[in-house]
């Protein structure tokens, strides 16, 4: 059995390499071609312009490995179908399942390391390739900001910023209004610039500080520098918006989704959905997988077509099925969580049974 796994194994990554590369070229390509009009219309050296392509290329590999997979499969299984090796194996007391356990343990490893694949190098390399692309198309994206209102501490602080300094991680023009528990506005401090130190602390420069007593009085005070240890929101609060958690790593995106959920953001569901179907994404290429071998125990001609049509078809089903929950999710229709996982769920729950009847 172990000579049988490997000869499977060894035609099976054989074909999901070279499909592999293909499909992340196409994939590549693609996302070249969109961009490349502002590239040449800012002059942008052709070496920068394959060097973005090839930050590129990992997010391309999480792209086309789940349709690698599919081709591969049904390649596999209907070049033995071809020279009826299939048929000996069947005939020997060899099963379609104990046959494909090796691709689909493979398949399993690659969903788990797609995963991490996605965590440490494609959000990384994504990041660095949307600065270069934006430099290259003339667009910004240091992260300085204009004219930035932010809710936070359950609505308890809001924060009205003339201009944000990235690089400086400083504030100008800076307005903070402070309400207790109660919703009651206790504070208000109306600042030229401000500073965040090392501890995570703003300083506030040349404050005027007005204060509401207990017996309704407001009283006014100024202060060169003032701190309040309450006021800690983070610096990356104040940057220029992102565009998805898709381009935070886990822990930012943790971070990210809380502030939304803290100053009540009407794209709290949207992001806290995407981050949820960042896990869910990661089961595809076993989902796959488990649905082109099952599919293939039910054709005993033209494995090869049938097989990678049939499949094809599921797969758009569950593609089509998983953006219409994530959608729903996004609305606030159904859980965030239910919206991300309920399509992956149902359909390996469906590839499972399908191999399990499959013909043998």
């Amino acid at each position: 059995m172990k000579k049988l796994d490997l000869m499977v194994l060894r035609a099976f990554f054989h074909i999901l390499f070279l499909s592999l590369m293909f499909f992340s070229f196409v994939v590549v390509l693609v996302e070249l071609f969109s961009n490349l009009w502002r590239y040449l219309q800012n002059d942008a050296a052709l070496a920068e312009i394959l060097f973005t392509s090839l930050l590129y290329y990992p997010k391309a590999i999480t792209l086309a490995l789940p349709p690698s997979i599919l081709f591969a499969i049904a390649f596999t299984l209907g070049s033995y179908q071809a020279n009826n090796e299939l048929l000996a194996l069947f005939s020997s007391g060899v099963s379609l399942l104990r046959f494909t356990v090796p691709i689909i343990v493979l398949s399993a490893l690659l969903s788990v390391g797609s995963y991490f694949f996605q965590e440490y190098l494609v959000i990384p390399k994504s990041a660095q390739k949307q600065i270069l692309t934006d430099r290259l198309s003339g667009r910004s994206s240091v992260g300085n900001n204009n004219n930035v209102v932010i809710l936070s501490g359950e609505g308890r602080f809001l924060y009205k910023i003339d201009y944000y300094n990235a690089k400086n991680r400083s504030l100008t023009g800076v307005s903070v209004l402070i309400r207790d528990s109660q919703g009651n506005f206790t504070k208000r401090i109306e600042s030229e610039w401000a500073q965040c130190d090392e501890s995570g602390e703003w300083v506030f420069h040349r404050v005027r500080l007005f204060e509401v007593l207990s017996d309704k009085r407001v009283t006014e005070q100024f202060f060169l520098t003032y701190r309040n240890p309450e006021l800690s929101e983070s610096p990356s609060s104040f940057r220029k918006q992102i565009g998805s958690v898709n381009e935070l790593q886990r822990k930012e995106a943790q971070v990210w989704i809380e502030r939304l959920r803290k100053s009540g953001s009407e794209r709290y569901h949207k992001e806290l959905t995407a981050y949820y179907e960042r896990f869910s994404f990661s089961l595809t290429p076993l989902i796959v997988a488990l649905l082109s071998i099952s599919l293939s125990g039910y054709f005993k001609k033209n494995i090869l077509l049938m097989s990678l049509l049939s499949s094809v078809i599921v797969s758009v089903l569950y593609y089509v099925s998983e953006m219409v929950l994530v959608l729903f999710a996004q609305l606030g229709i159904i859980r965030p969580i239910t919206g991300a996982w309920t399509s992956a769920l149902l359909f390996l729950c469906i590839s499972l049974f399908l191999l399990k009847k499959a013909k043998s």
